[in-house]
């Protein structure tokens, strides 16, 4: 990279196009000397699932146990051959690791000239920053640098500086502040197993690549990966760790095959859904695994690339529409937009750099106040559009919370709604008021601002959801029969988005903190 002069530069640097170009030329190299190292591991992989068979066929339990921990292992990089007690799976263990230490310090000299070269073009890169004047991108540069020389990050994962995780991500975390949250919200730490409970069935229910359900699959597994990660579970945890980590791989290949996008059904109307959910999980995901030090390949790279992604293709109206159309008469919906607004509020929290990124925001927040009926009601895609067969705004509590995390939580137009949703919210899980998406966007809109009317609405919600799990941790259909008051409400007869909605309506004592 040439350095340029300061005073040079006409136009401000795409910082974000530019590390994603210099990691993607340090993996490319990388990807090429680490190629015989790939190939070995490839081969053992199928020696130890040939040796398994074996075991499966002579009815050697042990051997076949040995065999699936010595896979599992390799894939998480903890392999230890010493430790293995199986003499068949203990010998090729050895094997593999004696030809993979020769072939790592054939590699050795290419790579640290690579780690050299990655180095010297973040440094490069730096200088142009300070010398345009981008001070703030400059000093994110310069992490990744200072990560890439400590060894912190490989040249396949770069980890831009240290985060200083959010309260609300940190509070998460613990049981005692759990409890402590839902108890002072006037709850009952029922809810707590209920939460486990239904975490339980995700964790049954997973698909062995890493996902949930056969379609909208990256939809369906960020809602999961969001409810993991909204009872503070991490790739780390005890109990889901190795769920959360399945399903960030997923998400970060699905995303990798696409070129950033994160979308499964193929569907113009879902694409926007698919992506955001997905973006916004893996950016929590991101801001856990960093501050625990863990170092999952790709996933860094995946949350800018789909965070610029929803950046770049936003509606000239200052919204997202279908298919991420940018010029459509339609000119997009609140429930769309909601999605996005959260997915980059989560990439800002992980501290990516996109570009753009500010006036992005700033359209946007305005879009969604053009939303706002003059009763305090937020509509589908104008004023008067309730979304409802009864009249009720459903997406006000969407309309809300994108503006408390906007930054206009003390505005006029949140206040109004406030009041609007003070009135007239109602909660019946076995009758029509059954709206478990308006309730989950106004659970975390209410859960921010805290006081009585919180109180008041996780009394009318949270026992409802408890009292309708069933014994395996899954909730039954809202309803009782009757038509929903809500458009977005018939897709609860899917049981995995129901559960995924009620779990983290639950969650909401914690996901935000009140302010």
């Amino acid at each position: 990279m040439i350095v340029v002069a300061p005073g040079v530069l006409a136009a401000p640097i795409d910082t974000a196009a530019e590390v994603a170009g210099i990691e993607t030329a340090a993996q490319e190299r990388t990807k090429v000397l680490l190629e015989p190292r790939t190939k070995l591991e490839e081969q053992f992989k199928a020696a130890l699932k040939k040796l398994g068979e074996q075991a499966r066929a002579t009815e050697d339990v042990a051997g076949e146990l040995a065999a699936l921990r010595a896979l599992n292992d390799l894939e998480a990089g903890t392999l230890a051959p010493g430790k293995i007690e199986h003499p068949g799976v203990a010998g090729l263990a050895k094997i593999h690791a004696e030809q993979s230490r020769k072939l790592m310090e054939t590699a050795e000299p290419g790579l640290k000239q690579v780690r050299q070269d990655h180095i010297a073009a973040l440094v490069a890169l730096g200088v142009n920053l300070e010398n345009a004047g981008m001070f703030q991108d400059a000093k994110a540069v310069a992490a990744v640098k200072d990560a890439v020389e400590k060894g912190s990050a490989a040249p396949m994962e770069v980890a831009m500086g240290y985060l200083e995780m959010p309260a609300a991500m940190r509070l998460r975390r613990r049981t005692e502040d759990r409890e402590r949250m839902i108890q002072e919200a006037g709850g009952s730490v029922d809810s707590e197993q209920a939460v486990l409970q239904g975490l339980r069935w995700l964790k049954e229910t997973q698909n062995e690549d890493g996902s949930w359900t056969g379609s909208s699959q990256c939809a369906m597994t960020g809602l999961a990966l969001l409810a993991l990660l909204g009872h503070g579970e991490s790739p780390n945890s005890p109990e889901f760790g190795e769920a959360c980590l399945k399903a960030i791989r997923f998400l970060v290949q699905r995303a990798g095959a696409k070129a950033g996008v994160l979308s499964s059904s193929g569907e113009k109307n879902h694409l926007p859904y698919e992506h955001a959910i997905a973006t916004q999980a893996l950016a929590e995901a991101l801001i856990f695994c960093e501050n625990e030090s863990l170092a999952v390949p790709g996933l860094r790279l995946t949350v800018l690339k789909a965070g610029q992604f929803i950046v770049s293709n936003q509606h000239e109206s200052g919204g997202w529409d279908y298919g991420y159309d940018e010029s459509g008469q339609r000119g997009g919906d609140l429930s769309v937009t909601a999605w996005q607004l959260g997915a980059l509020a989560a990439c800002q929290k992980s501290g990516v750099p996109l570009r753009n990124l500010t006036l992005c925001m700033k359209k946007a927040l305005d879009y969604v106040e053009k939303r706002q009926g003059s009763d305090g009601g937020f509509g589908y895609s104008g004023r008067g559009d309730t979304h409802s067969p009864n009249g009720y705004h459903t997406l006000t509590g969407a309309g809300m919370l994108c503006l408390e995390e906007g930054g206009r939580g003390g505005e006029p137009a949140v206040r109004s709604a406030f009041k609007y949703v003070e009135k007239k919210s109602r909660f019946h899980f076995n009758g029509e008021d059954c709206d478990l998406y308006g309730h989950y966007y106004e659970s975390l809109a209410l859960g921010q601002r805290g006081g009585d009317a919180w109180q008041l609405h996780q009394a009318r919600v949270m026992p409802q959801l408890i009292e309708n799990q069933n014994p395996d941790g899954s909730w039954k259909v809202p309803g009782g029969g009757k038509k929903p008051n809500a458009v977005a409400a018939a897709f609860t007869s899917n049981v995995h988005y129901r559960n995924c909605l009620c779990l983290l309506i639950l969650e909401s004592y914690y996901r935000i903190v009140p302010e």
